[in-house]
């Protein structure tokens, strides 16, 4: 006990320290090393009932000078000053850290000193930095290079309610942080009770009023509902009713210091206003409301009970309003956002709404809209009736569906989703389309009947959906022996508890199958399905023919309903040539899939060509493209299953390539996206075929076998025609495979512009190789929507602003670049960044984008957000340049209103102390 009680006084004497030489003194007089300090973690210290105590973080708290803070890092070895100490307090935790102390008792000089030496602002958690905050250090905080504004931090400095000063500092010293101001920063503060938070945010919200307006209506929109009291117990978070009016009342006694009218007032029932009347169908006040308020009708989202976010325009079609109402509504959400319907395909739920609420005047509009779209047009009958609702179903809204005409290059079933709807059992709308397409649709052509095959039987059995497997048996218009094959083949690969169940249901009544005079003898191969496999290998293995033939007849059994496969398994094995002719005799076809490969795939790639030829002889298709079900990887061809495997060689690849396949340039893009070696040799000699293929040989032999003379330009352009052969894909493939340079340089090696493109590339000074690979492996006559993702993974990879402005201009002369994919202000905002952090000046980049956008075929004024665009250009340091590009490009473009628009962006100038530019304008 004495020792416990002279240690602690001894620390007690050891902290008490006034300057470093008491404090050597004390640490010699007892013993201690301040290492030995630091976190020290015992009970009782007299006069300090903590746990956790640290030393540093004490001496700083005691405002000690810099001289002992020194003294005690580079003694205490504190290699890092960058942790969260955690003590107790009277049973209560409590955390700092050293440069959170210092900024808690204003002593700027030491916080400064403990930057200096490594301690950073972004360390300090983020409600212990706004605990820290005051009226002394809020300036030195914000004015850090080291602090970078985030919602989270906006968000906490409004929730604790008395830092309001700090988030003024904010705006005014960093003036880019205005656009981190969004409805969930709004929705915060008025939570939060804040109102004086909801002041600065109004006043610095650089978005145009109606935004905001829209935002404030959102905001008091009710959550949606959860069947969990738990998750509905969050709802208590948002603001409700009794917020929205108490935010109400003090608008209208004037004590938020912001300038609103009643317009906003009204925007904060803009909800309730538009429900009402699109319920009441009022087109004409409709549009009267939608002119005179800040509506924002893309923004608008209508939660059911049910828990289904929909949308203003299946709101409307929902509720049956006039074709005029929904033709206005369409006009105004693609003006606000011309994207809206595409981007979202909004389409497919506007066409479910209509044909679940039998609104089928708004579904032929939208039909007629998008049926020269066929992808479009497609994806609008995509998995309907998987979605959709059987209880919304009737005979009205089915016959219109099944009346529609089938999209191009979609079968029935994948029209009808007949796949799902035999998943899900939905068997009473199964029966309904049957009944219509039996009876009262006259089809001639055999590919638009349903078809009833091995995927629907494996989807009812798999799934003990009883009475669907008797409705699939029973519509099957196939032979019966084909419908109990089918069966077979998937009842062969159950485990014995499934199949034994299959069995049951059959022998109580539950399962009728077709009735054939070998049912019986059906049934028990059923039973001893595994015993008779292993007999067929066992001869097959003996290579006794004449046996396996006598065995399957007494068994009156087909070899092609197994599960596992016969045929593939004998061409695996290395069965004789006659055993495999034998076999192959017992099948109708030989384009069919086991475990993920054809027989073809399975003799080509074990290099069997001999078994190739005979198949090949037999029906067994080259060309033949498969879904290799049940494992989802699509295998287009017998090249593809072979590289994927990696079984592909150089013998294999001349075997199929004897046979000319069409597919050569699918292969080719599959192997530049393989880093296999093997791959790339072979890669090689297949560039080499297709370039140089056999019809280019012929042809100059038969110019030299006519004595046909050719001059040295026409054999080089001969030459140059076949290297064009090379496709820019390749390179796009190459380049998102993580750059693989290797196949990049075999591509150019076969390139016909590679001449060209080395001379072009080696003229910018410094960049040449990396300059071959960006303006060879962009696609960018097919780019379309990519420029945005390729431009920022280039910025983020630091690529060379000289090529990147290549890219840029590159991009912007190609007729299919959508510019409604490109964001202006990310854009902006990223190559600002990046001009930021450059250790040089390369401000000309943005000029050169701003040029590009506004001198596009498509450029389109309401694309942009000029204010904040002005706010994203105003931090650069060559802001007056920049900026003042910006605004003049602005003004002699003919779609900016000068009148409307002008004063907007001077007072803004104005706040973000760009008086230089406001003079200019």
């Amino acid at each position: 006990m004495n020792k416990k009680i002279n240690f602690q006084e001894s620390i007690n004497i050891i902290i008490n320290s006034k300057n470093v030489k008491e404090l050597k003194q004390n640490l010699i007089e007892n013993g201690f090393q301040l290492k030995d300090l630091k976190n020290i973690n015992k009970d009782n210290l007299k006069g300090y009932n903590v746990q956790g105590f640290d030393i540093l973080i004490h001496f700083i708290e005691n405002n000690a000078t810099q001289e002992v803070v020194q003294y005690i890092i580079i003694n205490g070895k504190y290699t890092n000053l960058n942790y969260v100490n955690i003590y107790n307090i009277n049973n209560k935790n409590y955390i700092k850290t050293p440069l959170s102390s210092a900024l808690e008792i204003n002593n700027l000089s030491l916080s400064n000193f403990l930057i200096e030496n490594g301690a950073t602002l972004e360390y300090i958690p983020l409600n212990l930095l706004v605990q820290s905050i005051n009226n002394e250090n809020y300036k030195f905080i914000f004015q850090s290079h080291q602090i970078h504004i985030k919602k989270k931090l906006l968000k906490a400095i409004i929730k604790n309610g008395n830092k309001n000063y700090a988030l003024k500092e904010i705006f005014n010293d960093k003036p880019e942080s205005k656009q981190l101001i969004n409805r969930s920063i709004y929705k915060t503060a008025i939570k939060s009770k804040n109102y004086e938070a909801l002041t600065i945010l109004y006043n610095n919200d650089s978005r145009e009023r109606k935004y905001i307006f829209n935002d404030f209506s959102e905001i008091f929109k009710p959550p949606p509902p959860f069947d969990n009291e738990m998750l509905n117990e969050t709802n208590e978070y948002y603001p409700n009713e009794k917020d929205k009016l108490e935010l109400i009342e003090r608008l209208k006694n004037s004590e938020l210091e912001f300038s609103v009218n009643n317009i906003f007032i009204n925007s904060l029932n803009n909800q309730e206003n538009l429900i009402k009347l699109i319920q009441n169908n009022k087109l004409n006040d409709f549009e009267d409301y939608v002119n005179k308020n800040p509506v924002i009708l893309t923004e608008f989202r209508y939660m059911e009970n049910t828990g289904i976010d929909k949308d203003i325009l299946s709101y409307a079609i929902e509720h049956h309003v006039s074709l005029d109402f929904l033709k206005f509504l369409i006009q105004k959400c693609l003006e606000e956002k011309p994207d809206f319907i595409e981007y979202n395909r909004n389409y497919e739920d506007m066409f479910y709404t209509a044909i679940s609420r039998n609104n089928f005047n708004a579904a032929d509009y939208i039909l007629d809209q998008y049926k020269d779209s066929g992808k479009t047009y497609n994806y609008m009958f995509s998995n309907l009736y998987c979605s959709f609702d059987p209880h919304l179903l009737n005979d009205k809204n089915l016959e219109y569906f099944i009346e529609t005409p089938i999209p191009h290059d979609c079968s029935t079933n994948e029209f009808l989703s007949i796949d799902s709807l035999v998943e899900n059992n939905e068997l009473e709308i199964l029966r309904k389309i049957f009944k219509y397409y039996e009876n009262e649709k006259n089809i001639t052509n055999e590919s638009d009947k349903i078809s009833i095959n091995f995927s629907l039987y494996k989807e009812a059995i798999y799934h003990d959906h009883l009475e669907m497997v008797n409705f699939l048996s029973e519509h099957d218009d196939r032979k019966k022996e084909d419908i109990l094959d089918t069966i077979f083949q998937i009842v062969d690969g159950m485990n014995r508890a499934q199949k034994q169940k299959f069995l049951y249901n059959i022998k109580n009544g539950k399962i009728t199958l077709p009735s054939v005079d070998y049912l019986d003898h059906f049934l028990n191969n059923l039973n001893e399905n595994q015993n008779i496999w292993k007999a067929i290998v066992k001869k097959i293995e003996n290579n006794s023919i004449s046996e396996l033939d006598d065995y399957l007849q007494e068994k009156n059994i087909s070899l092609s309903c197994f599960h596992k496969d016969i045929l593939i398994y004998a061409i695996e094995n290395n069965s004789s040539f006659e055993m495999i002719r034998y076999l192959l005799s017992h099948y109708p076809s030989l384009n069919f899939i086991s475990d993920r490969r054809t027989p073809l795939t399975c003799a080509i790639s074990h290099n069997h060509f001999d078994i190739a030829e005979l198949l090949i002889k037999h029906g067994a298709d080259i060309h033949y493209n498969y879904d290799s079900e049940p494992f989802g990887y699509i295998f287009e061809n017998v090249i593809c299953y072979t590289i994927d495997k990696n079984l592909l060689n150089k013998k294999n690849l001349k075997f199929i390539l004897n046979y000319e396949i069409e597919f050569i340039p699918k292969i080719i893009s599959l192997l530049i996206s393989s880093h296999e070696e093997s791959h790339r040799k072979i890669l090689n000699e297949l560039l080499n075929n297709y370039v140089m293929d056999n019809h280019f040989i012929i042809k100059l032999l038969s110019y030299y076998h006519n004595a046909t003379p050719l001059s040295n330009f026409q054999l080089q352009e001969m030459t140059l025609k076949e290297k064009q052969k090379i496709s820019k894909n390749w390179y796009t493939y190459a380049f998102y495979d993580n750059g693989n340079r290797e196949n990049i340089e075999l591509l150019l090696r076969y390139d016909s512009n590679e001449s060209e493109l080395m001379s072009d590339t080696n003229n910018k000074e410094g960049n040449s190789d990396d300059g071959l690979i960006i303006n060879n492996y962009i696609d960018f006559k097919n780019m379309n929507n990519d420029f945005e993702d390729i431009l920022l993974l280039l910025l983020r990879e630091k690529c060379p602003f000289d090529l990147l402005i290549s890219f840029i201009q590159d991009s912007f002369k190609n007729d299919t670049l959508d510019l409604t994919k490109v964001n202006f202000e990310i854009i902006l905002r990223e190559l600002t960044d990046a001009v930021n952090s450059s250790a040089s000046s390369h401000s000309e980049i943005i000029k050169i984008f701003i040029y590009e956008y506004f001198h596009h075929k498509d450029f389109n004024i309401k694309y942009i957000n000029i204010e904040k665009s002005v706010a994203i250009l105003c931090p650069l340091e060559d802001n007056i340049s920049n900026l003042n590009y910006f605004i003049h490009i602005l003004i002699q473009c003919h779609q900016f209103s000068i009148k409307d628009s002008m004063n907007d962006i001077s007072l803004l100038l104005k706040e973000l102390d760009c008086l230089d530019l406001v003079n200019n304008i």
